[in-house]
């Protein structure tokens, strides 16, 4: 009788599938926009402003692993921003994003984010001289390649009913090459 049970414990701990603290998933995204302006230069109104509609379309992939104490999303995406009458070709940028959401203990979080970008603007710019108000078109063999990256953390910790301490930070680069004899960096 103890060897049948024995047995039947054993391959019931062979069948078994082996269990794991956390879950992953991927998900497909897809979001965008379809508008209109009346102004799409921002120009004063006696400046006889243009009229124009783009289009923007965000596809992109989220993978999720969730675990008791330790949350991540890492988020990849490509924009096509494209307007209808003042762009030869779509703007194209890439994204990749990172979050994570951390319990170290029962009493504290933490935060933490990074993104980063890439790509090339082709419909139009914000650099603009003192005397225009407003962005600009760029003409169609004129890109200017694009690049961004951030990050922020978050750290929080209860230490009674009343009191909460806590602190956060944040960083940003940015830099656009657009062939001029000064890169812009920010």
């Amino acid at each position: 009788m103890q060897r049948g049970s024995s047995l039947a414990t054993l391959i019931g701990l062979l069948a078994a599938t082996p269990s794991s603290a956390g879950n992953g998933t991927w998900h497909a995204t897809l979001s965008g926009d379809v508008a209109a302006t009346d102004n799409v230069f921002a120009v004063a109104r006696d400046n006889n402003p243009e009229m124009d509609a783009f289009t923007q379309v965000r596809p992109g992939m989220l993978f999720a692993y969730d675990s008791p104490r330790f949350i991540n999303e890492l988020t990849a995406e490509v924009e096509f921003l494209e307007y209808a009458l003042h762009s030869d070709r779509p703007s194209v940028t890439e994204r990749l994003s990172w979050k994570a959401f951390v319990l170290p203990g029962p009493r504290s979080e933490m935060l933490f984010s990074a993104n980063g970008s890439t790509g090339q603007l082709n419909a139009l710019t914000s650099r603009s001289s003192p005397e225009t108000t407003g962005p600009t078109v760029l003409p169609p063999t004129q890109a200017i390649d694009v690049y961004q990256a951030d990050g922020t953390e978050y750290g929080s910790w209860t230490s009674s009913k009343e009191t909460r301490t806590s602190e956060t930070g944040f960083a940003r680069w940015t830099a656009t090459d657009d062939q001029l004899a000064m890169p812009t960096k920010t």
